[in-house]
């Protein structure tokens, strides 16, 4: 498979609708006309065996909110790579990235943005993520912040708060609007207490805390927090989408649809015509809906 690369998403400061295309194989978004070794004919490929449908972290069917785990982001060798780059990094106060009422709120430590560690280990994550399938269909990203880092001592924690509807990168004219927030998981969950991700919907609050390697995305317009570390240490990235579609519920339609068509194409094949008729009807929506 070919995938975007963390050097070129870094040049770029994006994911544009083109690299999407071109790179991600095995999901609707790719499947018409014009989507990657389709060659000019209107198929769908054979791609129930190569993508997993997990059942996704707090999602519901009429869940708006949609929160997704993507599981095995980073492969066992990438975490291990990744915490020995930021382990022997210099950290410093997490307020650096805090507006006035997060700093109320925040008590972390964070690797600096403009650093060569953050920017290495950013990288990885970024090629980890290219490969999934799954991160691509629920969040159809058109930007990415570059990945930050950060981790909780004992004592230490996130409490309730909103992200910035803008993020800006300091030192350019890179500037994107956040639809979606991601965090990868960085530490083994059995060593540390407490740092559980709070996440606030109209369910009422979602916790997740997930094994090192798995990632979940979910609204950066929830309220969200990080309860208090009591024991060990909790350590992960975190950064901000983009999406190509800015309505959420529109997002999750078009995440429905993606994985009826992949059991379909599982169930059916790839010329059967339900399933082209299908994804015509997805690309169509992705048409109506998308900014490119």
């Amino acid at each position: 498979m070919t995938v975007i690369t963390g050097k070129t998403i870094e040049q770029q400061n994006q994911l544009t609708l083109r690299d999407i295309l071109a790179t991600v194989p095995g999901i609707t978004f790719a499947a018409a006309e014009g989507g990657p070794g389709m060659r000019g004919r209107a198929s769908v490929p054979a791609i129930a065996k190569d993508v997993k449908l997990w059942q996704p972290v707090g999602y519901r069917q009429r869940d708006p909110a949609m929160l997704i785990e993507v599981p095995d982001v980073l492969t066992a060798d990438e975490l291990t790579g990744i915490r020995r780059i930021i382990d022997g990094a210099a950290w410093v106060d997490g307020h650096v990235t805090s507006g006035h009422q997060a700093a109320l709120a925040k008590n972390n430590e964070q690797l600096p943005e403009d650093s060569d560690a953050a920017r290495r280990a950013g990288r990885m994550i970024l090629d980890a993520l290219g490969r999934s399938p799954l991160f691509f269909a629920s969040a159809l990203p058109l930007k990415i912040f570059p990945p930050l880092f950060n981790r909780y001592g004992e004592g230490q924690e996130f409490d309730t708060h909103v992200d910035n509807a803008v993020r800006l990168k300091r030192g350019s004219e890179f500037r994107m609007r956040s639809d979606l927030s991601i965090t990868v998981f960085l530490e083994a969950p059995e060593n540390y207490d407490g740092g559980e991700l709070l996440v606030e919907d109209q369910y009422g609050v979602q916790r997740i805390k997930l094994p090192a390697g798995h990632a979940v995305v979910y609204p950066s317009s929830s309220l969200h927090r990080v309860t208090p570390i009591t024991r060990g240490r909790r350590v992960a990235s975190f950064f901000w989408i983009q999406s190509m579609v800015r309505d959420t519920e529109a997002r999750r339609l078009l995440f429905d649809l993606d994985r009826a068509v992949q059991r379909l194409t599982g169930d059916l094949g790839g010329k059967d015509r339900s399933v082209i008729e299908l994804t015509g009807v997805y690309h169509n929506l992705l048409r109506r809906w998308a900014d490119s």
